[in-house]
């Protein structure tokens, strides 16, 4: 066998009166060079993955939204609740019924047609000693602490009350 020879192809010589001494060839267009098929394949896997790996990637970051948009909504939701229980118990603050109880539990208020209120008539010029000396006449025991605080409250004055006595 033999090899194919390469025709290389010449212009024919110019036939108008102007003739040159040296023969002119014309250069042959070369066609562009076309990349091997080897190349143009793996460019396009190359291609291929990496849209791939973006799809992918946008995939990922919106599951991720997502689930932090999940919970967001519910903690809007355990908010909302929250806020709801609050008027609820703000309402029920508000009513009299409730202030009521609340002044009972807290600070022992009483109802007031359930009171019985007991008054000792003693006259207004009656003295602290006089008082002592019918205290001692009946016998009534005095111990040391009820000694010390009617001592105090006689040096100091600072209107102190005396345990049992509701004069003036």
């Amino acid at each position: 066998m033999q090899t194919a020879r390469k025709l290389e192809t010449y212009l024919p010589e110019p036939t108008h009166s102007r003739q040159r001494s040296t023969k002119r060839y014309r250069r042959v267009r070369r066609r562009p060079r076309r990349l091997p098929d080897t190349v143009l394949i793996c460019g396009a896997v190359v291609m291929v993955v990496f849209l791939a790996v973006v799809y992918l990637g946008q995939q990922v970051a919106t599951m991720h939204l997502n689930v932090q948009a999940q919970r967001l909504e519910q903690q809007l939701q355990a908010e909302v609740q929250k806020h709801e229980q609050l008027l609820v118990q703000l309402n029920a603050a508000q009513s009299l019924r409730y202030i009521e109880e609340l002044a009972r539990a807290e600070i022992g208020m009483v109802d007031s047609q359930a009171l019985t209120v007991l008054l000792l008539d003693v006259p207004a010029h009656r003295n602290m000693a006089v008082a002592e000396a019918e205290a001692a006449k009946q016998g009534a025991t005095t111990g040391l602490f009820v000694e010390l605080t009617d001592f105090l409250n006689h040096l100091l004055s600072l209107g102190g009350v005396r345990a049992g006595w509701s004069g003036q």
